[in-house]
Parts: structure tokens; sequence; C-alpha cells
């Protein structure tokens, strides 16, 4: 056997689909752009991407899982929290997916979907995705952005068995990081996938042999395979003592606080019987649910069935329908954008137009599910449309083979030139959006976590009183949040003494070794039975944590305001209360 020369040998660009330059492009402008968007101030909306950092810190005793985070995932991050204190390292994480995640679609885009529709979608992704992956570090949309590249890339290797193992990597990667950060954001995208999975064996039935086909999905079973594995590791994890109750009471919590509720007079009666008051269902609806060993998980499981159901029938459908469409076009959603994109799509690939209708309607749905249900959030719409649309982009564009692009006279200049402008037009949308301006400073202080000294009213406050202890509503809490950028995290002696009064940490193993520091159950028990504790909120709440504590644990506890902050220039209260044995 004659062994093969040097020069005969694919390199690993060949063997990925593309030139060395092409490759090269895609990294180096991929890596300039999130360079760019993780170094600017933060001016976004953080979707609890600084909680669940923050749970995942090590700077409070017994953290180490997230809710929303998959539990290999979290045991990492904790993990290098531990040891490298200095970074917060679910943002380095966060921010490595999201580079991966759109260095992958430049490369995809420059070496098989060479065509508008592709450079459509990657200007889109520019503009409305990078931003809320970057620069408003929401790991919802990461989870989704790394799930469709990731699903895309896969993809390819159906459409051409020349797609290398590299490539499939990085497509099982990407996958995998987005069931790790989002496991609903991750299985919202397999519907979309499947259906191009599907559409792409059904158009390769005559090309594809039967032998074949093990080799073509080996890459789908293998990613597959390792999603299983890390499900069920979450799940093993998850039956420990202590996480496994803080599950099983976020639960019912979750349905409470986020979807439509009856008032207390549409539901007083079955309130009572499970033995909620009027204030009791006011602090469950309001997220202030702190209170597991009151409002337990028996109790709060039968508030969360008075739930309001969305109505699913065909004239309330068709009424969310007309609605949905008004009030898309109403806040310049990505439905009209889209519909855009999909008739480029259409014109270039007309023996696709059923599958892009299939992807259309999934989204559609998905969109009028929650519309219904009372909760269409932006990080869940826009990732719906865009499943769509990156699904359909990896089965409906004709593919060209790698090779750099022949000159073929002014239609395809014209093409090139309409295309660089989509680019950078998307990219300046982006930075002017989110990302106003370069802040050296910012970087300069991500890479000192440790060390970080916030100088808001309330982080400033507590630190002004290192022996006193702290809850706060989560309205407070979310300033709290504000004053550290979202991005950076308080120093351990400042987090252990800010106990939250709600919020999905309600039930964790850390929120109750907090509240057993100060001989306490609970932040409510707390303020009762420890001098040093005090609750930072408006009158309003303060009145309503009164009435809580009188009803639940001392009917003659008294409440004294002893000083002020100003959070966002707002005078908010600092509230003592005293127990009637000491009065």
């Amino acid at each position: 056997m004659t062994r093969a020369s040097s020069s005969d040998r694919p390199s690993w660009a060949d063997v990925l689909g593309g030139t060395p330059s092409r490759v090269a492009a895609s990294i180096l402008f991929a890596g300039a752009l999130c360079l760019f968007l993780a170094c600017c101030v933060y001016t976004g909306n953080s979707d609890d991407d600084w909680t669940v950092s923050f749970y995942l810190s090590g700077r409070i005793d017994g953290q180490g899982l997230s809710l929303h985070v998959n539990a290999l995932l979290s045991q990492l991050v904790y993990g290098l929290n531990s040891v490298l204190s200095n970074l917060n390292w679910f943002f380095v994480i966060e921010h490595l997916i999201a580079f991966g995640a759109l260095a992958a679609l430049v490369y995809g885009v420059l070496t098989w979907w060479r065509s508008a529709s592709g450079v459509a979608v990657l200007a889109l992704v520019i503009a409305l995705v990078m931003s809320n992956c970057i620069s408003s570090s929401n790991y919802t949309y990461v989870a989704f952005f790394a799930t469709a590249v990731g699903g895309a890339l896969l993809i390819q290797r159906l459409r051409d068995q020349s797609v290398g193992l590299p490539a499939m990597v990085v497509g099982g990667l990407l996958l995998a990081s987005g069931l790790a950060l989002r496991l609903q954001m991750f299985a919202m995208g397999l519907p979309f996938l499947a259906l191009a999975v599907l559409w792409a064996l059904w158009t390769q039935r005559d090309r594809l042999r039967v032998s074949d086909l093990p080799k073509v999905l080996l890459p789908l079973g293998a990613v597959a395979l390792v999603c299983c594995g890390m499900l069920l590791y979450d799940h093993v994890i998850w039956q420990q003592d202590g996480w496994r109750q803080w599950r099983e009471y976020n639960e019912p919590r979750t349905a409470i606080s986020d979807y439509p509720m009856p008032e207390y007079s549409e539901a007083e009666g079955s309130l009572e019987e499970a033995g909620v008051s009027e204030n009791d269902y006011f602090m469950l609806r309001n997220w202030a649910s702190a209170d597991v060993d009151t409002l337990d998980t028996t109790t709060i499981s039968q508030v969360a069935e008075l739930q309001i159901k969305p109505d699913l029938s065909p004239s309330a459908i068709a009424a969310s329908l007309i609605d949905y469409v008004r009030q898309s076009f109403d806040h310049l959603s990505l439905f009209g954008p889209l519909l855009v994109v999909f008739a480029i799509l259409q014109i270039e690939a007309r023996h696709s137009h059923v599958l892009v209708l299939l992807e259309l309607c999934v989204a559609l749905a998905v969109c009028l599910y929650f519309y219904a249900a009372g909760r269409l959030p932006d990080r869940v719409e826009e990732p719906a449309w865009l499943y769509a649309c990156i699904a359909s982009l990896a089965v409906a564009l004709p593919r060209e083979p790698a090779g750099e692009h022949p000159v073929r006279g002014w239609r395809y200049w014209v093409v090139c030139g309409v295309s660089g402008a989509m680019l950078v037009g998307g990219l300046a949308y982006a930075a002017q959006r989110n990302v106003p301006y370069f802040s050296v400073d910012g970087l300069r202080v991500a890479l000192t976590q440790a060390e970080v000294e916030a100088s808001g009213p309330i982080s400033s406050y507590v630190e002004e009183h290192p022996d006193s202890t702290f809850v706060v509503d989560t309205g407070t809490y979310t300033r709290f949040e504000k004053e550290y950028g979202y991005r950076y995290l308080p120093r351990t002696d400042t987090a252990t003494r800010m106990l939250p009064l709600g919020g999905w940490g309600s039930g964790s193993p850390f929120r109750r070794r907090q509240s057993e520091l100060l001989g306490a159950t609970n932040p409510f028990e707390a303020l009762v039975s420890d001098d040093a504790t005090y609750l930072i909120t408006t009158p309003d709440m303060a009145e309503r944590v009164l009435v809580f504590l009188r009803e639940h644990y001392d009917h003659q506890v008294t409440m004294a305001q002893v000083d002020t902050v100003l959070p966002d220039g707002q005078d908010t209260p600092v509230w003592d209360f005293t127990p009637s044995d000491a009065q």
C-alpha cells in the first residue's frame, strides 16, 4: 500500500469544508465582536444571570447548584469560583459559549450557506441575539443560540458526508452547552431541529444508501447519548437531601409568581381551606415566599392549583392569534422581519417552501401557547422565531462546494455589497442598542471579582454596618444587583449579610444556612429573633411583612423605622422589629 504524501492529505480547513483564510476570518470576526461587547458597560436586563452566578460563587456556605443550570455545569462553575475567585466564572463560560456559537455560525454562512438569506440571518443574529448574549448576559439567549447553531452543524452532516469530525464535535459541544445552560430552551428547540433532520433525510433519500445511515446518524446518536447522560447526572445530584426539597418547593412557587392567578375574592374559599390569608396570598404572588416553614410545599402546591388555565377553545385560539399578530407588529418583534427572511428563503429554494412553512407553524404554536398562558417574554418569543429561521437555513438553502467564489459579474458584486451592508448595519444596530460606549474600567473590575466594592446606596449601607444583617424584598434586592452592574459579585462579608425575603432561592440550602447563623430557620423568623437583623423595603411592603409576622410568629411584634437609604434616588426605610417579650 502506498503511503499518501503530505500534499495529498486534507488540511483541517479542508475537513471543515472551507479554506484557511475563511476559517481565520470567521474566528477573528466573531472574536472581535465578542470582545467588544464583553468589555462594554452593561445596560440591559440579565434574566437572573447575576443570581445564577452568585448562587455558584462560593461566597456563601452550602452553595453548589442552581435551579436553572445543569448540575454538571453548576459544579464546574462552583469549583472554578472556589479555586480562582477573581473571575466570575459563570459569565466567562457564558461568553465562551456565545463566542463559539457565533464563530460556528459565521463559518457556516461563509462556507455552506453563501447566499443573501444566510447573510440576512447572520445580520439578525448580530443585531438581536448577540447583544442579549453578551452585553445583557442573558443565559436563556445563549442556551438558544448554542442549541440552534449546534443543531445546524449536525444537520449539515446529513446533507454532506464530507463535513468533517471537527465540525461535528463543535456542533455536539454547542448542543450540550445549550442543555447545560437552560434545559427548557434546549427542549423548545428540539421540535425545530427534529423537523429539519427529518426533512434533510427525506430530501437525501435518493442519494443515501441504507449502509450510509449508521455513519450519517452516528453524530446525532453520540450527542443524544451525551445529553441523556447529563440529564441523568442532573437527576441523581438533585436527589440529595436539601437540594431535592428546594426544587420541589420552587415548582409551585414558579406557577404562582410567574403565571396568571385569580384575585383573592375569587378564590377566598379555597385559600381559607388551605390556611392562606389574604396577606399570605399577596406575599406568594409577589415572590415574598421565603418562609418555607409556614408557606410550605404542601400549602403553596394547593395554591398553585388555582392557576388560571389558558383557554384552548378554537375561538379563543383565533382571538389570541389576531391579538398576537397585532401586538407583534406594534412592538416591532421578530415576527415581521422573519417573514422577510423566509420570503428570501422561498425564492432561493422553492423546493423547501413546505419545510419553511412547517417551521413557521411550530414557532407560531410556541408563541401562541405562552401568549395564551399569559407569559410570553422576549427571551422566549425571539428564540422561537430564530429557531425556525436557523433550522430552515441549515436545510433549505442550496449548498455550494468549498472554495472561493468565482467572479460572476455585476450580480455577484451587488449581492456582496448588500450582504456587507447588512452585516455592518447589524453590528452598528447591536452597538447602539445595548452597548453605547467602551469601558476599560469595566474589564479591569471583571478581573478582580474578589475585591469589588460597589458604590451604590444599598451596598454601601451594608458595608458601613458590618455587624448587622439585612433582609430585603425582591425589588430592593434587584436594585442591589444593579449596583454591581449585573456582572460583578459582592465580597464574601457583604454577600453573607444580605437575605432576600423571597425569590427563587427560597428554601435553598445556602439560604437556610444564612438563617441558621442568625438562630433562625428563615428570613422572617430572623427579623423577630435576631436583634441585629433589619428589613430594608418600602413602607407598604414593610406593613405586609408586619402583618405576616403577627399572623404566624408573634401577635404583638412591633415595627419602627430606624434609618433610610436612597436606592435610585428613592427613600427606602430601614426597619427594626421588636418581639413582644422584649417590649
